[in-house]
């Protein structure tokens, strides 16, 4: 896997699964989520730093406001 390829998958990730009321459908993003997290330690560091702040983008918010999304250029 690339870092662009690793980009589109993180935005096509099911962020939600964890919420999700279907056991299958909190599995198979569990099991996403972990593969998306191993093809980034093996593509190395800006890999992780663009995982994590795309985590971030999905959950976190600042001052009520979502933070900005991720660009792919930041990281390459």
């Amino acid at each position: 896997m690339t870092l662009p390829e690793l980009y589109e998958a993180l935005e096509r990730h099911d962020w939600f699964h964890v919420q999700s009321d279907d056991h299958a459908v909190y599995l198979a993003g569990h099991a996403q989520w972990n593969e998306l997290a191993r093809n980034a330690r093996a593509l190395g560091p800006q890999a992780d730093r663009l995982l994590a702040d795309f985590s971030h983008y999905k959950w976190a918010t600042a001052d009520g406001e979502q933070l900005p999304k991720p660009k792919l250029e930041d990281y390459v």
